[in-house]
């Protein structure tokens, strides 16, 4: 299935608008229904809404395909996503019953984390990505700053970049990282990982690691101390759960932005290879034609 959620693609509210007078009596009240509180599509199952809205399950689906989706899943992102997911905050947008089915359960967390996964992914800035890339690509020694709560994700991301043939250290304790900053050197890399501001000692290890002629990289939330302090930065803000029973995204979403970094890397380390490669077949063709010629 494929979700156009380029910025170009058309308002999902506006074609809802648009298309009202072609819909059956049954879609049409759906869709004013929709239209008085769109967030409302977000906040509770199809099996909610149906019986609030007075309509059935089916009519609800029939409505997404009307207005132009595949399903009724396919509406819900592209409204969450017309709406910012500013006013959907996966720890309100889902509100969780001692009751709930196995049926509600799967479609309530899957929406959780799809509303939160869309837009992080729309929030990503392609340029501080490519600018981590290239610099992650030329360097002599990865090296990763991560607070202990996130050391489980640190280790998920220094395995996936040794998959890649790309070896990285990880350091989750405050003195291990002072004792690696003032270890650094020209050509080594720190990626110092952060959900949150990032602690007062990494902002001096900034100062330590750049006068010794290393180069710092950051991912943290926008607006962060850390963020001020790295220029070169990537800026990811992980939507929280304040009830604490939904899935916990931070490990889900980092892994997946540290993927599309790895990959990127390791495309271009492979690129960078197969011309070296050609260059010295060619060399070796060379040198045997003259050797031939003799």
């Amino acid at each position: 299935m494929f979700i156009d959620l380029s910025p170009l693609a058309v308002p999902m509210l506006n074609t809802i608008r648009a298309l009202m007078p072609d819909l059956t009596k049954a879609e049409q009240r759906v869709a004013r229904l929709l239209l008085q509180d769109p967030s409302r599509l977000l906040r509770a199952s199809i099996g909610e809404l149906a019986e609030s809205w007075a309509v059935s399950e089916p009519t609800l689906v029939r409505f997404a395909r009307a207005v132009g989706c595949s399903g009724f899943q396919e509406l819900r992102l592209k409204v969450a996503t017309e709406l910012g997911e500013r006013s959907a905050q996966p720890g309100s947008v889902v509100a969780l019953h001692v009751d709930d089915s196995g049926a509600t359960l799967i479609e309530k967390v899957f929406a959780h984390a799809a509303s939160a996964l869309t837009r992080v992914r729309a929030e990503l800035d392609a340029e501080q990505i490519d600018i981590a890339i290239k610099c992650i690509e030329q360097a002599g020694r990865l090296i990763l700053f991560c607070h202990e709560s996130t050391v489980h994700i640190a280790h998920e991301v220094a395995h996936r970049f040794l998959q890649l043939d790309l070896p990285m250290m990880v350091f989750g304790e405050s003195v291990a990282q002072a004792q690696m900053a003032s270890q650094t050197r020209a050509g080594d890399v720190v990626l110092m990982f952060s959900l949150g501001e990032g602690s007062t000692q990494w902002r001096r290890h900034v100062e330590t690691i750049q006068g010794r002629g290393a180069r710092v990289l950051a991912v943290t939330r926008t607006g962060s101390a850390l963020s001020a302090a790295v220029p070169e930065h990537i800026s990811l803000n992980v939507p929280g759960d304040a009830d604490g029973f939904l899935p916990e995204l931070a490990s889900i979403i980092s892994l997946l932005l540290m993927e599309v970094i790895a990959l990127g890397v390791a495309l271009r380390k492979a690129k960078s290879l197969s011309k070296k490669i050609r260059g010295q077949t060619a060399k070796q063709a060379r040198s045997r034609s003259i050797k031939a010629g003799r």
